[in-house]
């Protein structure tokens, strides 16, 4: 929540007349995409795929991946 002056609470007029808080929201989208990824390992990665339903046909996987 926010005080603003006298000028914009006559922007906001008539509605906001007499009053002296408002409460704002910013809603938008980014300029730019966000670049910032996770650390995923390989073998996580690859358990990520596999258990969303991508075949591991092209890829054998290890016993041992399964393991834990």
């Amino acid at each position: 929540m926010t005080f603003f002056d006298d000028a914009v609470t006559a922007f906001f007029s008539p509605h906001a007349a007499g009053k002296s808080l408002m409460f704002l929201v910013g809603l938008g989208c980014t300029g730019t995409p966000n670049r910032v990824r996770p650390f995923r390992s390989k073998y996580g990665a690859l358990k990520d795929s596999l258990a969303r339903g991508a075949s591991g046909e092209r890829r054998p996987v290890p016993d041992w991946l399964y393991s834990n």
